[in-house]
């Protein structure tokens, strides 16, 4: 919604599309005067199964909702390429309306590994030769693609978007009692640093480093919270390990939120592990200015350009000299806070540099969000896109590049 509120704002006519996940959700809304269609209930998948819903039927009554309802678009930009695509691509075919799909998800939880895993995957990867243009965010991406069968031609690299957005200290305090007062888990006393996750809470994600270690830093840095945020069927399990370790009252496991925006100006900083997140998650969290403790992982590296040696050097300072200044004009890679997911003691050395100096915490994070907003400012990629979008709208129908819809996963 983000880029659909920013095509909006430069003059477009944008309609999302977008699944609905359970019958109580309106099937139209209108979000900051951007229609919203949600017309067909989403299958459930994974651990959620229940009924008889399949991929199959959801693809085919989708696509047959976009023959009957999108015919009067002009271009059509699909986020993601699973089953949206595979409905939405067929229709706007037999409309006769150009697509853009963006690849999307990181490592495992990638497009292209959802590419390998399935016979829908499959079909997905073939439908999406047919693609007027494909969108990547990485090198990496670009040439997996290609590998793949893409066309070179058809494929414009586009990379996250990083905004702006600053928060006093005051700010923070007001929207910590303000948060508290609506759920008092989320109380912070006055002296405690907030440390966030927001991860999906399953057995394969990245939670499970921070849980484990959870009650050792505890016992090393006695003035923390922990904001969980996320759900999922290892949810109940998390709680009642950290609470049998003695630490309900630094935890709160609020659930989802609609717009994390709140709870990004409350916490003090933000734990990372994993493939999941780096599409939204990590850039708002470098444009909210939070400091940023990342596991070390090939799509941590390739996010922030930074090589294995950088990485292994940064977690040995952290080990060494805790307070080093932030550095000016450095690769992304030296602002942020590393740690090895399989070493416990890495995190607490990275979480005691953070909170024993969150003034030079705070630092290294502004100077991250600097290096990234010169290359990646919010508004050039919003440009980026409209360019691609127009010069395929005008291809399909020169007297009119007005109309703009944006699929969504």
């Amino acid at each position: 919604m983000t880029l659909a509120t920013a095509f909006k704002a430069r003059g477009i006519d944008v309609q999302v599309l977008a699944s609905r996940p359970s019958t109580a959700m309106p099937t139209f809304y209108l979000y900051r005067d951007i229609p919203v269609h949600c017309p067909i209930k989403l299958f459930q998948k994974g651990w959620a199964v229940r009924g008889d819903r399949t991929a199959s039927r959801y693809v085919k009554r989708l696509g047959q909702w976009i023959e009957d309802n999108m015919a009067a678009r002009q271009v059509m930009l699909v986020n993601g390429a699973q089953e949206e695509a595979l409905a939405g691509l067929p229709a706007c075919e037999a409309l006769n309306i150009p697509t853009a799909v963006r690849l999307s998800g990181a490592g495992q939880c990638s497009d292209f590994e959802f590419f390998r895993q399935s016979r829908v995957g499959k079909r997905c990867r073939q439908t999406m030769l047919n693609a007027d243009a494909v969108i990547v965010q990485h090198a990496d991406d670009h040439r997996q693609w290609i590998v793949q069968g893409g066309d070179d031609q058809k494929t414009h690299r586009i990379g996250p978007a990083i905004g702006t957005s600053t928060v006093t200290p005051e700010q923070r305090q007001a929207m910590r009692q303000s948060l508290g007062a609506i759920n008092g888990d989320l109380h912070v006393p006055e002296d405690h640093a907030v440390l966030l996750s927001i991860q999906q809470m399953r057995s394969e994600s990245g939670l499970a480093a921070l849980v484990d270690s959870t009650y050792s830093l505890s016992q090393s840095i006695g003035r923390l919270q922990y904001w969980l945020i996320g759900d999922g069927p290892r949810r109940e399990s998390i709680f009642g390990a950290i609470r049998a370790d003695g630490l309900r009252q630094n935890l709160a496991m609020p659930g989802s939120f609609a717009d994390m925006t709140d709870v990004f100006h409350a916490a003090d900083f933000l734990v990372h592990n994993g493939d999941w997140g780096w599409e939204h998650l990590v850039p708002t969290a470098i444009q909210m200015g939070l400091p940023l403790l990342v596991a070390n992982s090939l799509v941590a590296r390739r996010f922030f350009s930074a090589s294995t040696k950088l990485v292994k050097q940064r977690i040995a300072e952290i080990a060494d000299s805790p307070e080093m200044a932030a550095p000016t004009g450095a690769e992304p890679g030296q602002s942020v806070y590393w740690f090895e997911a399989g070493h416990p003691q890495t995190l607490q050395q990275a979480v005691a540099a953070v909170v024993n100096r969150l003034d030079i915490a705070r630092e290294r994070a502004n100077q991250l969000r600097r290096t990234l907003q010169h290359d990646q400012s919010f508004d050039r990629v919003v440009d980026q896109y409209v360019h691609l979008l127009q010069r395929l709208a005008a291809k399909a129908a020169p007297q009119n590049v007005s109309g703009v819809s944006g699929q969504t996963s």
